[in-house]
């Protein structure tokens, strides 16, 4: 047993040398892994190999199984219909009895009854031949011989020929094959149909050919060709149901069947302790299914071989890992130990029980020395470089030399011959909405955004006034002008999906000196001005702001002329759609800065003085609302409104008064008729009696009273003979017709009727 001292020194020694360990341990265990792993990938190798040996030997035996079957089945079924039923004589036999039917003499029913028994005794595979033809509904067997009304009547199972015949149309190549006799396996009959006639679609035929094949010689074939007399082999036929049966190990039918319900049929499974692999193959011919189930017993010998050279290997190698990689470490812990007495001699202060503490506590304090330095030196020329852009933006007189020379000592060196100025202005109806650290973060990250996204290198960046403007300083070749300025028509895309913020870019042409930059920034600024009547989203250049500003388009005074006549005079939409047409001129860049805000004004002027006119501003609150909307419009788009709001309101005011006057003098015209109703009364009289046309009067009462004149003029003497019959029982119906002026008594009923739904007489009853 160890004694105490002794454990207290291997623990001792191993804190100490910690470092040594922590070397080994790691590459011992990389080194163990890696043979490992290569001894596992070469173990699933050879499974896989094996099973794919056994894979392939059982797929080869079931396509052979599939061949033999379909060459038998197919070749015998079209050998019989190309030697029996395709030559000149006898295929005009079957043609007839298919064309004819019950039309065919006795002596021609007896011929072809000949011909097919020949079939049977002429190949000894053929056991019975039948033909059906369903025009007819006759059936003529090699056995049975003619049958008449036989559609209900069965062949060989139980489904009628009709439905044997809708079947093989149905199919997809024509032949139908399936088993006949007794549920015994193997099965010694098989029957295949074919629609005829032979040279028609098979979707067409009259009627069908049954031959019933014999299939012992089929089903000794494919038991001697299985690989192996422990292998078991099943065919189905296309409904699933068992042909065939070789199973001399336990594996039934019943249990693959029930197997192949959960997984899939090719597969490998375990059956009472042994492996087996599972395979199925459908021959596109017959549709049948041809499963074979083979025992994983032929190569275990060979794979446990390579098994056991494969472990015997792996563990050669784990012990040569193990020694290479103690060799390496003790190398490269060497210059560790020598490191460790150095530190531990020179630096007292460094005081550590282990050589790895030691190591990370001198680097730890070498490193804060040197983040403390790397942050200073940062700091101060961050400080220093944004002051100069600052003291280049704001005009302080400093030559391009000593501008120079104070970027290269703020760590800026200069490598291209031009500059230039980008400034970035924000939405500021959304800015200012932001709270100071939103603005701060917004200012902060674009700063990044801009570095990653410009393929110039960037000097400088600095808030701008107002704050919600950043100015870019650029170093560029002159060549790259173009460029660059195609590559920034993208960035207020890609800030807006970042920030959901617009923005507008301000663009200057390269200069060839530092101190000419203030100038450019005196000038960039004034181009934001334009978002008044682009809005955001734009680039702006000089290019693009000396096109606008020299643009020779001015409004004419019959511009204005014609807004005038059309406040005064037009529809509330008809002066939208003029305005609508005086902005698109000016968004499409016509017009200059100046020409749009000189027709603001003049357009506004003419609108509120009409309105002033009409007495609409009699309203000092309504006024001084209208006046704080123009003032505070955002752009010029919203000024176009608060004007088109101000003819809106014109219109309206007017529309009132109008109404107002036509609603009195319609009521006079309702009065009259009232006054004057048990006499003659007329559109054209009174129109005359108030001095105005019958069309413009029929109108005006149309408009205000949503009746006819006339009929309008029925109902009220309508009603007042309603009040007659009523408090007057002693007059006659004639005479109060005649009282209001319809001196037919008829055509007074008539009216009369259609408005109350009875005669003047029922309802003076009532």
């Amino acid at each position: 047993m160890i004694s105490i001292s002794m454990k207290e020194k291997i623990l001792l020694s191993f804190k100490k040398h910690n470092f040594y360990y922590r070397i080994l341990l790691p590459f011992s265990i990389f080194s163990i892994t890696i043979v490992c792993l290569m001894s596992g990938i070469n173990w699933y190798r050879i499974e896989n190999e094996y099973n794919k040996k056994i894979i392939e030997s059982n797929q080869q035996f079931l396509k052979r199984a599939s061949q033999l079957s379909d060459q038998y089945l197919y070749g015998n079924f079209t050998s019989i219909l190309n030697s029996s039923f395709l030559d000149g004589f006898k295929t005009s036999k079957m043609d007839r009895f298919i064309t004819y039917g019950d039309r065919l003499k006795p002596s021609e029913f007896l011929n072809l009854h000949q011909s097919i028994t020949n079939i049977c005794a002429q190949n000894s595979s053929v056991i019975q031949v039948s033909l059906y033809q369903y025009a007819s509904d006759l059936y003529l067997d090699s056995f049975e011989g003619l049958v008449y009304n036989a559609s209900k009547r069965p062949l060989n199972s139980d489904q009628s020929l009709k439905n044997y015949l809708s079947t093989i149309s149905g199919h997809e190549k024509g032949i139908l094959y399936y088993t006949s006799g007794p549920n015994s396996f193997p099965v010694k009959k098989i029957v295949m149909l074919r629609s005829v006639p032979l040279y028609t679609n098979f979707t067409n035929g009259s009627g069908f050919i049954a031959i019933t094949l014999d299939t012992n010689s089929l089903w000794e074939q494919l038991n001697m060709s299985t690989t192996s007399k422990d292998d078991s082999f099943f065919i189905l036929d296309s409904e699933k149901k068992l042909l065939l049966e070789k199973s001399p190990s336990s594996i039934s039918y019943e249990y693959l069947k029930s197997v192949s319900d959960s997984t899939e049929i090719s597969a490998f499974l375990t059956y009472n302790g042994i492996r087996y692999r599972l395979d199925e193959i459908v021959s596109e011919d017959s549709g049948w299914h041809y499963i074979s189930c083979v025992p994983i017993n032929i190569l275990n010998a060979e794979v446990r071989a390579q098994h056991q050279l494969t472990l015997m290997i792996t563990l050669i190698c784990i012990l040569l890992s193990l020694v290479i990689v103690q060799r390496i470490s003790s190398k490269a812990y060497q210059p560790i130990v020598n490191l460790r007495n150095r530190l531990a001699k020179n630096y007292s202060s460094i005081e550590s029980k282990d050589d790895l503490s030691i190591i990370e506590g001198t680097f730890s304090f070498l490193e804060n020395q040197v983040d403390d330095i790397q942050k200073m030196l940062h700091k101060n020329s961050q400080v220093i470089l944004y002051k100069l852009f600052m003291d280049i933006l704001n005009k302080k007189e400093l030559s391009d030399s000593q501008l120079l020379h104070k970027l290269e000592l703020s760590g800026i060196h200069i490598t291209q011959s031009n500059y230039c100025l980008l400034l970035i202005e924000f939405d500021k109806h959304v800015f200012y909405k932001l709270s100071l650290e939103q603005r701060e973060y917004l200012i902060t990250k674009s700063d990044s955004l801009l570095k990653d996204f410009l393929s110039e290198p960037i000097i400088q960046t600095a808030e701008a006034q107002p704050d919600n403007r950043i100015a870019i300083l650029l170093n560029l070749n002159p060549d790259n002008y173009l460029s660059l300025t195609e590559q920034l028509e993208l960035l207020p895309d890609h800030l807006f999906d970042i920030f959901h913020i617009k923005i507008n870019l301000a663009f200057s042409a390269p200069v060839l000196y530092l101190s000419e930059i203030s100038k450019v920034y005196s000038r960039i600024s004034e181009y934001m001005k334009y978002f008044f009547l682009f809005g955001y989203g734009n680039i702006f250049t000089d290019e693009l702001i000396h096109k606008l500003d020299n643009t020779s388009y001015s409004f004419s005074l019959q511009d204005y002329q014609q807004i005038e006549r059309m406040v005064r005079n037009g529809t509330p939409d008809e002066f939208s759609f003029l305005m609508e047409s005086y902005q698109q001129i000016i968004e499409s860049g016509e017009c200059s800065y100046q020409e749009a805000n000189n027709f603001l004004i003049q357009t506004y002027r003419i609108a509120f003085n009409i309105g002033k006119e009409l007495g609409l501003f009699d309203d000092p609150h309504k006024k001084d609302q209208i006046l704080n909307d123009f003032n505070h419009a955002i752009n010029f788009a919203h000024s176009i409104e608060c004007i088109c709001l101000v003819v809106q309101m014109c219109h309206e005011f007017l529309n009132e008064e109008v109404l107002n006057a036509d609603s009195y003098f319609i009521q006079q015209i309702l009065e009259y008729i009232k006054t004057h109703q048990k006499e003659e009364i007329s559109l054209s009289l009174v129109a005359q009696v108030f001095h105005v046309s019958t069309g413009h009067l029929s109108r005006l009462f149309k408009s205000v009273t949503n009746q006819n004149f006339s009929a309008y003029v029925i109902n009220i003497k309508l009603e007042t003979a309603a009040e007659l019959l009523n408090n007057e029982p002693e007059k006659s119906i004639s005479n109060i017709a005649a009282e209001l002026g319809y001196y037919t008594p008829a055509y007074f009923t008539r009216l009369f009727k259609e408005k109350f739904g009875v005669t003047p007489s029922q309802f003076r009853k009532k």
